[in-house]
């Protein structure tokens, strides 16, 4: 089997999952013992540090399951950005990480060590290369600035009330809900992952924010129905497994806005019932969301399953999230025909899609 083959990464990712907790109790033994004055540390210290290699080894084996390095480097830069915000030594990382690639060549045999061996490498280079930074998405100099800022610091005090009537009043003005989408919920709800991401948002608050902006998209959700319809059907649903469907349901109010019939699924859907719904609502298109690396082996499971479907093949597949704006060409590696950085974009490339496979 070929090294870098599709076949061959899918089996260096099975092997991988398969003896991670080994490798994580190797690692992080390994760790503590480069660095006598920790050696004998325990209890919660060594929990900690168990977990976090846990949570490496997950973002690794979805990283090598898709052959793209880059996954991994975008996870281990984020972790790297989390110490320096938390004040803790990034040196720390580097070292647990060369850990891990050090057991990877002893845990595995060698066919399947090289392809992990070789992302960790890669996301250690980078390390050592750059220090990362974590901009804010509330860009003062971006569309809408005032009012995104003002909505997002009404809910982040607490006051819903006053967020709601911030953006409901924008509308009233003739604020296009287009642009609140784009210029204000988009850019806040970002945000709101990037802090949650740095832990200086609790899971409450974070659950709290989702919340609020769900509320909100319930309001304008008339003001998204065109009165032009376009006889086209769009399915979008979060893959099974993933629980953030946000980005799901922007897309389907992006289809609604552009005279589309949409039956947006919700969060975690089973492929089984995603498929049900392709074929009962005659969808002509089916978006699919995932929110991290670890959703994809879904994803492409979701693919599968209706390429072989009799009734669904033919369905156009668009995919969206977090790992495919990190690796431009990642909807190719799981097979689906199209993929847009935006909810806007999206309809751009269904109607391109659809009208070919209609010429």
């Amino acid at each position: 089997m070929d090294a870098g083959t599709p076949a061959a990464s899918a089996s260096a990712a099975e092997a991988l999952a398969k003896a991670a907790p080994r490798i994580a109790r190797m690692t992080v033994s390994l760790s503590y013992m480069r660095r006598p004055a920790d050696v004998l540390a325990h209890g919660k210290r060594r929990d900690r540090c168990l977990d976090d290699t846990r949570r490496h080894l997950a973002q690794l084996v979805a990283a090598v399951d898709v052959d793209e390095p880059a996954l991994f480097i975008a996870y281990v830069e984020w972790a790297q950005t989390l110490l320096i915000k938390t004040g803790l030594d990034p040196a720390e990382l580097v070292s647990h990480l060369g850990a891990l690639r050090d057991v990877l060549a002893v845990a595995l045999p060698p066919d399947r060590a090289e392809a992990p061996r070789r992302f960790v490498a890669a996301a250690l280079e980078r390390l050592t290369s750059i220090e990362v930074e974590s901009p804010s998405f509330l860009d003062p100099g971006a569309p809408l600035a005032a009012l995104a800022r003002g909505y997002f610091d009404a809910v982040r005090e607490g006051d819903r009330a006053r967020a709601l009537r911030l953006i409901l009043a924008s509308t009233e003005e003739g604020t296009p809900v287009k642009d609140i989408y784009t210029h204000v919920v988009q850019p806040c709800q970002y945000e709101v992952g990037r802090l949650f991401h740095l832990k200086q948002l609790s899971i409450a608050e974070e659950h709290y924010f989702t919340a609020v902006t769900q509320m909100l998209l319930s309001q304008l959700y008339p003001l998204t129905v065109s009165a032009a319809r376009v006889d086209r059907r769009l399915v979008s649903t979060a893959v099974e497994g993933n629980l953030h469907e946000l980005g799901a349901r922007f897309v389907a109010d992006f289809f609604e806005m552009a005279g589309w019939d949409t039956f947006y699924l919700g969060a975690n859907t089973p492929t089984e019932h995603v498929l049900r719904e392709v074929a009962r609502r005659k969808a002509d298109v089916l978006a699919v969301s995932a929110a991290l690396s670890d959703h994809l082996p879904g994803v492409r499971a979701l693919i599968r399953a209706a390429r072989d479907d009799d009734v669904c093949r033919e369905v156009v597949l668009l995919v969206g999230g977090q790992p495919f704006r990190m690796v431009h060409h990642l909807w190719r590696r799981l097979g689906a025909d199209g993929w847009a950085p935006s909810a806007e974009g999206a309809v751009h490339v269904a109607e391109r899609l659809v009208a070919a496979r209609g010429a």
